[in-house]
């Protein structure tokens, strides 16, 4: 029966076909929730995209569970949840972070739509950020006033990424 098709389709690849138990549940939390998510059970795959300093640790080095889910619907919201190997890892990680938000909210107008939450509490870590849509729309038109004539993306400024000319004999 071909009215019945998409739902089999979907229903075939679907997380809860996959999964099933608490894991099943949380795909099926931020499917319904966020446009995109994440669930990482595993993070050693993850470090080597984080700049290191050789020989040192980062502070990312101590988590080992992440999850995450990112709205854009009306604005945008992002929720997270980072689980460390430690509580003291999670409240150094915590430290770092909560200097990131002071810097970010310092750069926002008052009465500005933006909230940003962290809070740590037994190795787990919880951030939440919500931005505005009109919020969102007034940084991307102070970015586009801030931006060169003439260079509306602004990358080769200053050092920036220079994209290599696109070539169709390029592509294999």
């Amino acid at each position: 029966d071909r009215a019945k098709l998409p739902s089999r389709v979907h229903a075939r690849h679907s997380a809860t076909a996959v999964f099933t138990g608490p894991l099943a549940a949380k795909i099926a939390e931020y499917r319904g929730r966020y446009e995109i998510w994440g669930i990482v059970n595993r993070t050693d795959g993850l470090t080597g995209y984080l700049p290191t300093q050789a020989g040192q640790n980062t502070p990312f080095d101590s988590i080992d569970r992440i999850q995450f889910g990112v709205g854009v619907k009306d604005g945008l919201t992002l929720a997270a949840e980072a689980h460390t190997r430690s509580a003291k890892d999670a409240d150094q990680l915590t430290s770092t972070l909560q200097l990131f938000e002071s810097m970010a909210l310092a750069q926002q107008p008052a009465g500005s739509g933006t909230k940003i939450d962290i809070k740590s509490n037994n190795g787990t870590i919880r951030l939440s950020l919500a931005v505005s849509a009109e919020d969102l729309r007034k940084a991307l038109e102070m970015r586009m006033k801030a931006m060169p004539q003439g260079n509306p993306r602004g990358l080769a400024q200053n050092g920036g990424f220079q994209p290599k000319p696109w070539n169709r004999s390029s592509v294999p």
